[in-house]
C-alpha cells in the first residue's frame, strides 16, 4: 500500500526545537490529541486538526482511528527529534534547485550534505549550504520533524497560523513537504 506523509520542519537546518515545548504547543493548539500506546512520540489527531490542516479536493478519505491493533493506515502524528541531521526524501524525489540560477543541483547534493560540505551548482558554480537550496515540496532536512501520517502528497497543507505558532518556539520559519512511503 502506498501511503503518504505530510512533514513540517524548521527551515533552518541547525534549528533544534525542544520536543516537550513542541508537544505542549501542538496539544494546546489542538493539532495532536492523546498519545498512542506502543508508538513513541505519536499522537492521535487533535480536536482542531481539521482547522489546522487544510485538505484539497472534493472529498478526501481520512481515517482517524485504527481498525485493529496492527493498523497503521490511519492519520496520526509523530514528533521526531533527531540527534543527527536527517535528510527525508522520497525514492523518486526531484533534486533541490540552486538558490542562484534555479536549476537542479544534480544528485551530488546527497553526498555533499552527508559529508557536511557546501553544495556546488553544476550550472552556475554557486556554492551554498543545504538550507539555501530550494527543496520545493519533495524533501527536506533537519533535526526535528512533525510527521502527519497517511496524508497523500499534495492532498493537505498546514494553515499559516500553525506555521506561525511553530515559529514562535525557536524563531525559525517552518516549511512543509510530502513523502511517499511504502507501507
Amino acid at each position: 500500500m502506498n501511503q503518504g506523509i505530510l512533514i513540517l520542519h524548521p527551515e533552518k537546518i541547525d534549528s533544534h526545537p525542544d520536543l516537550q515545548q513542541v508537544t505542549q504547543l501542538l496539544l494546546q493548539e489542538g493539532l495532536i490529541g492523546s498519545a498512542i500506546d506502543n508508538m513513541q512520540n505519536s499522537y492521535s489527531a487533535g480536536e482542531t486538526f481539521l482547522q489546522l490542516i487544510t485538505f484539497m479536493g472534493c472529498s478526501p478519505h481520512i481515517r482517524f482511528e485504527p481498525e485493529d491493533e496492527q493498523d497503521k493506515g490511519y492519520c496520526f502524528i509523530t514528533l521526531a527529534a533527531c540527534e543527527n541531521l536527517q535528510i527525508r526524501l522520497s525514492e523518486h524525489a526531484r533534486p533541490p534547485r540552486c538558490c542562484a540560477c534555479k536549476k537542479p543541483v544534480g544528485k551530488e547534493w546527497q553526498t555533499a550534505v552527508s559529508q557536511g560540505e557546501l553544495i556546488t551548482c553544476p550550472h552556475c558554480h554557486q556554492q551554498q549550504r543545504p538550507d539555501q537550496l530550494n527543496w520545493r515540496n519533495d524533501s527536506g532536512m533537519g533535526y526535528f520533524f512533525i510527521e502527519i501520517n497517511n496524508i497523500f502528497p499534495g492532498e493537505a497543507q498546514p494553515v499559516p497560523r500553525l506555521l506561525q505558532q511553530l515559529q514562535s518556539i525557536d524563531a525559525s520559519q517552518w516549511r512543509y513537504f510530502y513523502l511517499h512511503s511504502l507501507g
